[in-house]
């Protein structure tokens, strides 16, 4: 390091020492060489770049004058002049003279300014006075003045001795007369080596003062080689570096003295730092520095030596002498010099480092590489499995770790779970790649035709094969129904065989018995050989045997094997085919049967008869008893026939074809082949091996085919037996030589041959053994020259003549000449010749090979990009590997602009909705050309596990395209809605692109992605027979709702209301029992809908405040609420939910205001009720009874609206609304932002924080009213204000508590339904133990006055519960998915009879105590009517009969 650090200081110094090269010449390898004449600059020698003013540069690099009088010209020839000299003007491309005395001037009549002395008057110049050097405005005023005179005013006057030229006045000096004086602060003074003497003369100063003062001796500044001195003022001593040679000379040390005395030699110190003085005043080098040729610098010895003589890498002493060789100081391989210079090991992997210990040149483990960071890292298929050696990654990874793999080496490979490479579906494992499965298979095991899965829906696997399912058969590719006659693919048949007709649904069905021909299972078109057609279109059989008939008893034809006879069918004899008249006369006989004279059937000749079949006997078997029983062999040669009645050839012999062939002569007996031997004739010397009589060992055969011994002479010169007796003196073939002798080294050696040596061997002859020349790996004798004659060389050396010649640098191998190479050392060749690595590529000469090094900022074909470094996230990894989606565009990694497609669900994801939406669109606009319409460009597809189909389902397109630019540059988006058939869980929506070229950005990027997938939300299809059952259902439970309805509008009419508060908060509960969060069914969840109305949310319904919202904030950056409560499009907002509560309340506030006005508008009303006419007066009563009976109701009403408003009217809507009220409240504060940057989301928050404060002050409240004595509870001041407290409610020490229990549970229920929203079991579990919370306390306490009442509403708790208690087994299921979705719907209807119930009871008791409040008013308006009568009547005792009510 440190004499890097020298040699880099020895550099520097050196470029601050060398001059640069004089104007007109350039450097040229540290020479100055001249331009071109004329020339200020140039880079090529004798060229120019820049000339000289008034010439310029030629198309040939020369400069050349301009035209006369130009200063600067250009063009080919100089002819254009483009400014000219002073005193000249430009005329066209020419200089002419400007006119006399002008300094510049633009035309021959006109000056711009005059030469001194001259002033311009006009267009001309004219004389200044001879005064002034320039004057201005007129002649005689001066503005400047020549030497000698000064500016005073505009007039010149002479300056006064002794200046020569002054300024502003006669004696303020600028120069002097003197020559040995100077101008200083305007006074003349003596300069210097002079100082002025008592005559004020200016006198020379003496030796070695080059200033002085006073006196000539007197100095204040001293000649270069003298300066003042320190110690004694004003005298000069020698300067640093010089010694005094006598008084007025200083003479200059002479290297490598620094300092010197007496002469120049003797030293007082060093120029080097890095010398010292010795005795002798001579400089010499510190310990561990040495004298460099220029006899001054001393150089350090190379660290580590401590010493070293000659030159500073001889060391003599090291700092680490341990590891100190004769004359170097250099650590073992596996060590480095630390910064005190001791060796120290390298780290591990390290096997060899530099610079530091980590910095690994090579590595420990042959399964290692360095790194560009100087690492050992494991090399590709390695991992580190210790923390200095790597293992190799099991197969199929291609990387991996620790844990498992990176990446396969199969790209029909994925990772699963485990970070092992397994196949991906539709493949099978094979050693270390994926094999696809053959067809029929979809998925297999073990191998490619071992099936898990079938494409064939009609295939089922048994046994690992696809086997077509019971009642289909194989028929090439597919299964078809295994009666189709004619299948054109999977469920796809034409027709049916005989008996079977074809369904509408391509099945084959068996048609009535018999039948042949039909079209369905009830009639038959044709019926089979032996049955016809009765009058009932069936198929009745003929008579036994019959084949054609028209009648059960009359046979038209007769089967084969039988004869008519008396319209009956009688059977032929056994062998007879056909018959006539009588059994045994045959007309025709079986196969293989022939007719004799007496008409009867027996078998052929060369036939045998087995049980009533008659077989052909086998050849050679001429006639035969039996298949095995042979009487009679054909006459053929060596064949006869055996004892056990076959025929057979004779030993030594073989049947072939139609005859018997001989054996081969090795073989004693064979069969099929004449060299398929059976046996071999051991007395022969043969073996049976493989089917073939060889030799036995130590035999071989001869020319002759006998097997003689190898032992004898004859088997000592035959290659098979590989004879060897090294002490015979002789060659043989078990030997590789034998040169007659036994000394070592001649070329062989104990039959062996030497290296570098070749031998010429001749069976049972002496061995010549000669040494190849160098380099020559085979050589043979020369018979004529008996020399050695080299056929092959060395690997890099070709044959010349006899010499082995190397090959040129660059070959491998090569023949004839260096030049021809046949391999190259680095695997590239051009025209036959071998060339070195390519720009780009280094050459490893070990391993014959050109490598690339990532990160030198060349590109080559292995490398995806180069961009001058190897740090990863650049866009181009240290492997110079692209990164992402990066391209290498001129030397950079840039992410181009693809276009990108994006898919998702948009649109309702209603679990029983069959149509789903889609949208496809692109991040940023695309160009779009006029027609282009991307559903061409398309196909949809749906991926489950069985895997990726074409869609089946109905969809349809909408494309939407807006420009953007004239360049067609859009906006584009495909809306797709798929309506299902089916349904739908798990899959994904994939859209392929067919020619993704089409489709691409302004930059002319196109898109990369070949598809897009998204999921599609899960869909139950539900049949129309189920959609039918629930609208029934629901349809029913409506009109109950109507009458429900109806009659709460009557309560409103005629009182009672409050009859119908209990049923609303029934119906107002089971409304938000939709926000459960778990998957209801189709019919459960379809008849919560019915309950929406009772909540109290109309306002949001009514008036659409999802704009005003939007345009207020912005709702993605709210916090999110449970999604079913989002699907119904409510906001967590607590200003907006509580629109309609806020509604309920000021309808309340405005009827009270309205009671209070209509008694006072009632009063002004006035009615004459009387007449003179007796029958006139009748009416009126009649009618003033009417008026004053309606007025009485409606004060009667007011009042009591008045009275109870403060404070029962108000609890009682109060607790009417609590559902909703605690819903807006509880939903608000599951998305609370009280630190919201937005003021609105901040107020609703505060808002929904005070109303529950309100709410839970209200339970305080009621609780503290319902605490009350009995006395004080029956007080009616109490009854009025607080009522509805504890109306119809028993008082006893827990009843009078139920409505404040009711407000709690309605708050906790809201808390479990919002709160509890993510975890589903917990949710349903606490509401309903909840709800039978509620049921055990109306049990146990009986809380309700009214018997009616309070079964009504222990009825609809216990319903509740028991609804509660089905939903929360569905909500279990969901989580183990262990009931199918029949029995879900089972639940489902469980849940709806209890909640009908639950509406039935409430519609049968509510109507009962309508009814009866209603009869009680009647009762009451009858009393009130009659009263008001008695008082128009004469006879007040008894009160006339009224008949208004009749």
């Amino acid at each position: 390091m440190y004499n890097f650090l020298f040699s880099l200081n020895l550099i520097f110094m050196n470029c601050l020492l060398t001059q640069s090269c004089n104007q007109g010449e350039v450097d040229i390898s540290g020479d100055c060489i001249p331009c071109s004449s004329n020339c200020i600059i140039c880079t090529i020698p004798y060229t120019c770049d820049t000339c000289k003013t008034a010439y310029y540069v030629t198309p040939i690099k020369q400069c050349s004058s301009c035209s006369s009088n130009c200063e600067v010209c250009s063009g080919g020839s100089g002819l254009f002049c483009s400014s000219c000299f002073p005193k000249y003007y430009k005329a066209t491309s020419s200089c002419n003279s400007c006119p006399t005395y002008c300094a510049t001037c633009t035309s021959n009549s006109v000056c711009q300014t005059c030469v001194d002395h001259y002033l311009i008057i006009g267009t001309l110049c004219q004389v200044c006075d001879a005064s002034c050097k320039t004057c201005q405005t007129t002649t005689t005023t001066c503005t400047s003045c020549d030497a000698g005179q000064y500016l005073s005013g505009s007039s010149c006057l002479p300056c006064t001795s002794p200046c020569s030229e002054c300024v502003n006045a006669s004696t303020s000096c600028t120069a002097c007369i003197d020559s040995n004086r100077t101008a200083v602060n305007y006074q003349c003074v003596c300069a210097d080596e002079y100082y002025t003497d008592g005559s004020n003369q200016c006198q020379p100063c003496a030796a070695p003062c080059s200033k002085c003062e006073n006196n000539a001796t007197n100095c204040t500044d001293c000649v270069t080689t003298f300066t003042l001195s320190t110690a004694i003022p004003y005298k000069c001593d020698c300067s640093f570096g010089y010694f005094q040679v006598d008084s007025q000379t200083c003479d200059v040390c002479v290297s490598p003295c620094e300092t010197c005395e007496f002469n120049q030699s003797h030293c007082l110190t060093c120029l080097d730092p890095n010398s010292i003085v010795n005795s002798s005043y001579q400089c010499v080098c510190q310990l561990g520095w040495l004298l460099d040729a220029d006899g001054v610098t001393c150089n350090q010895c190379q660290l580590p030596c401590l010493e070293c003589v000659d030159t500073i890498n001889k060391c003599v002493t090291c700092y680490d002498q341990t590891h100190q060789s004769p004359d170097t100081c250099v650590c073992e391989p596996g060590w480095i010099i630390d910064p005190n210079y001791n060796c120290i090991s390298c780290q591990q992997p390290c096997k060899t480092c530099e610079i530091s210990t980590s910095q690994c040149l090579t590595c420990l483990d042959i399964n290692q590489e360095v790194n560009s960071s100087k690492q050992c890292v494991c090399k590709s298929t390695y991992y580190a499995d210790s923390p200095i050696t790597c293992a190799q990654c099991q197969q199929p990874c291609y990387e991996c770790d620790t844990i498992g793999c990176i990446n396969c080496i199969d790209v029909n490979q994925i990772l699963d779970s485990n970070k092992q490479c397994i196949c991906k579906s539709g493949y099978v494992q094979s050693g270390y790649v994926c094999l696809q499965c053959l067809n029929p298979c979809t998925t297999c095991i073990n191998s490619v035709s071992q099936c898990l899965t079938c494409m064939d829906p009609n295939q089922i696997v048994q046994n690992f094969k696809c086997l077509c399912k019971e009642g289909f058969v194989k028929k090439g590719n597919y299964c078809c129904d295994e009666y189709c006659s004619d299948c054109q693919g999977v469920d796809s048949c034409n027709s049916c065989i005989k008996g079977y007709f074809l369904t509408n649904i391509n099945r084959c069905l068996q048609c009535i018995d018999y039948c042949d021909i039909c079209y369905n299972q009830s009639v038959c078109q044709t019926c089979q050989e032996g049955y016809f057609i009765n009058q009932q279109s069936q198929c009745e059989a003929c008579v036994p045997s019959c084949k054609v008939c028209g009648d059960p008893q009359i046979c038209d034809v007769c089967f084969d094997g039988y004869y008519l006879l008396d319209w009956k069918c009688e059977a032929c004899n056994q062998n007879c085919l056909t018959c006539n008249e009588v059994s045994d006369k045959c007309v025709t006989c079986r196969p293989n049967y022939e007719i004799n004279s007496n008409n009867q059937c027996f078998c052929k000749f060369g036939y045998y008869e087995e049980q009533n079949q008659c077989y052909r006997c086998e050849y050679p078997c001429k006639t035969c008893l039996s298949q095995s029983i042979c009487s009679e062999c054909f006459q053929l040669s060596n064949l006869h026939l055996d004892e056990n009645a076959q025929c057979k050839c004779s030993p030594g012999f073989f049947w072939k074809q139609n005859s018997c062939s001989q054996c081969h002569q090795t073989c004693l007996t064979c069969i099929d082949d004449q060299l398929n031997c059976l046996t071999c004739d051991q007395k022969l010397h043969r073996i049976l091996k493989y089917h073939k009589c060889q030799c036995s060992q130590d035999y071989f055969e001869s020319e002759d085919a006998l097997c003689i011994s190898c032992l004898t002479d004859q088997g000592k010169s035959q290659e098979i037996c590989k004879y060897s007796d090294c002490n015979d003196k002789i060659w043989t073939y078990g030997e590789e030589c034998d040169d007659g002798n036994d000394v070592i080294r001649d070329g062989c050696s104990n039959c062996k041959i030497d290296h570098n040596y070749s031998c010429s061997n001749e069976i049972l002859k002496q061995s010549i053994c000669f040494q190849c020349s160098t380099h020559c790996i085979k050589c043979q004798l020369d018979p004529q020259t008996k020399k050695s004659q080299c056929t092959k060389c060395e690997f890099g050396y070709f044959l010349d003549k006899n010499d082995c010649v190397e090959c040129s640098i660059n070959c491998l191998e090569c023949i004839d000449q260096a030049y021809n190479c046949v391999s190259c050392k680095f695997p590239q060749q051009k025209n036959h010749k071998c060339e070195l690595c390519e720009s780009g590529y280094y050459a490893d000469e070990d391993n014959g090979t050109c490598l690339n090094i990532c990160g030198d900022q060349i590109k080559v074909k292995e490398e995806e990009c180069d961009d001058g470094n190897t740090i990863k996230g650049d866009g181009c990894d240290n492997q110079c590997r692209l990164e992402g989606k990066y391209i290498f565009v001129n030397g950079v990694s840039i992410i181009p602009n693809y276009p990108k497609p994006l898919l998702q669900s948009v649109g309702s994801s209603q679990i029983y909705s069959v149509t789903r939406l889609f949208k496809l669109y692109y991040t940023s606009p695309i160009v779009i050309k006029e027609g282009f319409q991307i559903k061409d460009y398309l196909t949809f597809h749906i991926s489950n596990n069985l895997g990726v189909q074409q869609i089946d389902q109905s969809i349809q397109l909408t494309q939407d395209t807006q420009q953007i630019n004239e360049f067609n540059q859009s906006e584009f988006s495909l809306m797709m809605n798929i309506t299902f058939s089916r349904s739908s869980q798990d899959e994904n929506l994939i859209v392929k692109f067919l020619n993704k070229s089409v489709i691409y950005s302004n930059e002319g990027y196109s898109q990369i992605e070949t598809e897009v997938s998204c999921l599609i939300p899960k869909v139950i299809f539900i049949d129309d027979a189920a959609i039918a059952q629930v609208q029934m259902a629901t349809k029913s439970n409506t009109y109950m709702l109507y009458f429900i309805g109806a009659m709460c509008g009557g309560s409103v009419i005629f009182g009672g209301v409050e009859v119908f508060f209990n049923l609303l908060d029934t119906l107002q509960m089971l409304s938000y029992f939709k926000y459960i969060n778990t998957q209801l069914p189709y019919n459960l969840q379809s008849y919560f809908e019915l309950f929406g109305f009772a909540q109290f949310n109309f306002i949001q319904k009514i008036f659409d405040f999802s704009g005003f919202i939007d345009e207020l904030l912005d709702t993605e950056h709210l916090k999110k609420i449970p999604s079913k409560v989002a699907s119904d499009e409510i906001t967590s907002l607590f200003i907006i939910n509580s629109a309609t509560i806020a509604t309920v309340w000021l309808s309340l506030f405005g009827i009270y205001a309205i009671a209070k006005v209509i008694p006072k508008l009632l009063y002004s009303f006035k009615f004459k009720f009387y007449s003179e006419s007796l029958a006139e007066n009748s009416r009126l009563v009649q009618i003033g009874v009417y008026f004053l009976t309606i007025k009485f109701i409606i004060n009667k009403l007011c009042f009591v609206i008045i009275q109870e408003f403060f404070y029962s009217g108000i609890l009682r809507a109060h607790m009417a609304t609590a559902y909703d009220f605690t819903f807006s409240v509880v939903l608000q504060l599951y998305a609370l932002e009280l630190n919201s940057p937005n003021y609105f989301i901040r107020l609703s928050s505060l808002l929904a924080c005070v109303a529950s404060s309100i709410y839970i002050f209200t339970i305080y409240f009621v609780i503290k009213i319902s605490q009350m004595k009995k006395y004080a509870l029956n007080n009616q001041e109490i009854q009025a204000k607080y009522g509805s407290i504890f109306d119809g409610i028993k008082k006893n020490q827990f009843s009078k508590y139920l409505n404040a229990i009711l407000l709690i549970k309605k708050l906790i229920f809201m808390l479990l339904l919002i709160f509890a929203y993510e975890f589903p079991t917990f949710q349903t579990i606490s509401i309903m133990l909840l709800s039978i919370s509620t049921s055990l306390f109306y049990i146990f306490f009986n809380p309700i006055e009214d018997k009616l009442e309070y079964f009504k509403q222990l009825y609809s708790e216990v319903s509740i519960s028991c609804t509660l208690l089905s939903i929360t087994i569905l909500t279990c299921d969901f989580e183990l998915a262990y009931f199918t979705y029949e029995i879900r719907q089972y639940f489902g209807w469980c849940c709806i009879f209890s909640m009908t119930s639950i509406l039935s009871i409430q519609l049968g008791i509510d109507g009962f105590q309508q009814w009866r409040f209603i009869f009680q008013k009647y009762k009451q308006v009858r009393k009130i009517a009659q009263l008001i009568l008695g008082v128009f009547q004469n006879n007040r005792q008894v009160p006339a009969t009224s008949n208004i009510f009749q």
